[in-house]
């Protein structure tokens, strides 16, 4: 029970051992959502891909760029309704570009890998007890990603936020926090970090998250 306790330890001290296991998990989310091919969500209806929610993102970078309702259903393409910003379409282009197999595993990767440099960046925390973090979430992680959300990515950047803040790198902090912002509104809450450094507004004035606004809105508004 001791060895197994020290490799466990010594596993988890080594950030290499977990970046690995995050992008193996990332990569078999992926595989298996690609594998369990189309599926139904009523008795004898339309098929969809596994990856559902992927292809509604995917499909709205198009619409945007086509000038569509992000917020109408499209049952010839997926099931369910598109529910994010649409400056998250103008972000989703980056993996829309990409067939969905190579897409799907960007954007799965992209989640995994946030999160886990969201985490080590914590201050006061050794690489051990970072690992033993990243571990216990892993799970979560893996339904979320399994599900093709932003889970993993929002918390990966509030935490990121926070870690930014802690080491005084007010700018990019904003810069994280007005990002969840523009991909589900709900990302505000992460604002609430910055009560806890009411000293420090001189240093970062709402100027940043004003022009953060602006440049995401635009570039949305411009497209749509």
């Amino acid at each position: 029970m001791k060895k197994i306790k020290e490799s466990l330890l010594k596993f988890t001290a080594n950030k290499k051992n977990i970046f690995i296991v995050y992008v193996i998990f990332a990569l078999a989310a992926s595989v298996q959502s690609i594998a369990l091919g189309p599926k139904t969500y009523v008795q004898g209806g339309k098929e969809y891909n596994h990856y559902n929610n992927y292809t509604i993102f995917e499909k709205s970078f198009h619409h945007l760029k086509n000038h569509q309702d992000l917020y109408i259903a499209y049952p010839e393409e997926h099931n369910d309704l598109y529910k994010y910003t649409p400056t998250f379409s103008v972000f989703f282009g980056l993996f829309a570009i990409f067939p969905d197999w190579i897409g799907l595993n960007l954007w799965n990767l992209a989640n995994a890998l946030v999160l886990l440099l969201a985490v080590y960046s914590l201050p006061r925390l050794d690489n051990r007890q970072k690992g033993m973090v990243l571990l216990i979430v892993l799970i979560e992680l893996m339904t979320s990603m399994q599900n093709e959300q932003s889970n993993a990515l929002i918390a990966g950047l509030l935490v990121l936020s926070f870690a930014l803040l802690e080491n005084k790198k007010y700018f990019l902090a904003t810069f994280c926090t007005v990002f969840t912002v523009y991909i589900k509104l709900f990302g505000i809450v992460g604002f609430a970090l910055f009560l806890f450094y009411p000293k420090k507004w001189k240093s970062f004035p709402i100027f940043y998250v004003l022009v953060y606004g602006y440049v995401f809105s635009s570039v949305a508004l411009y497209k749509y």
